[in-house]
């Protein structure tokens, strides 16, 4: 089940923020009745949102089996320039969209995070893009490492952009692949050892 945004006026609608929009994706999960561990994706800025979604349905009483985070780096900064979030056109107004998203997200989770203990118990997995931007140094974890119990990290090619082009695209398809179906498989039976 794929989970759609708000309508567009809604979600840079002033006073909408993450836990509005978290609430409306916890509604479509609940209203499609899906059974079993939930399996939850985020790349970039959705990497905040999924986060923010897992805890919201653990507090429902869901299972989530795995969250997939896709280069989201919770110690990064954000820049953008004010004609970015003036332009009238589509470009602009995705803009405007990306940092609205931003802007309720991030310190979100940064600001009632940050220093606490990990606190969500759920199979984490963190794929790193192997070649970040020069000027950006960000933690091998990309800072996740403080807010999750159980981390994977997973390098892939590329960096943030082109990681979803060919030939990269591949390599986190794989590594993608293989952290869901390893998410599906149930656990071994613990051995026994022999007397």
């Amino acid at each position: 089940m794929t989970l759609e945004f708000p309508d567009w006026p809604l979600l840079v609608a002033p006073g909408f923020g993450l836990r509005q929009l978290v609430a409306s994706l916890v509604e479509q999960v609940e209203t499609a009745r899906v059974e079993g561990p939930l399996l939850l994706a985020g790349c970039s800025v959705g990497g905040y949102i999924a986060y923010d979604l897992a805890e919201a349905l653990l507090a429902a009483g869901r299972r989530v089996g795995l969250l997939a985070i896709i280069d989201t780096s919770v110690t990064q900064t954000f820049r953008l320039y004010d004609d970015d979030l003036t332009s009238p056109t589509r470009a602009g107004a995705l803009r405007r969209l990306y940092w609205n998203l931003v802007r309720m997200a991030k310190p979100d989770i940064r600001g009632r995070r940050l220093g606490a203990p990990a606190s969500l118990d759920v199979p984490v997995t963190v794929f790193v893009g192997r070649d970040p931007h020069p000027d950006r140094p960000r933690p091998p974890d990309l800072g996740w490492g403080a807010y999750c119990r159980e981390l994977r990290i997973v390098p892939v090619e590329g960096d943030h952009g082109t990681m979803f082009e060919e030939p990269q695209l591949a390599s986190l398809s794989k590594s993608f692949a293989d952290s869901v179906a390893g998410a599906a498989e149930p656990a071994a039976a613990p051995a026994q050892v022999p007397a």
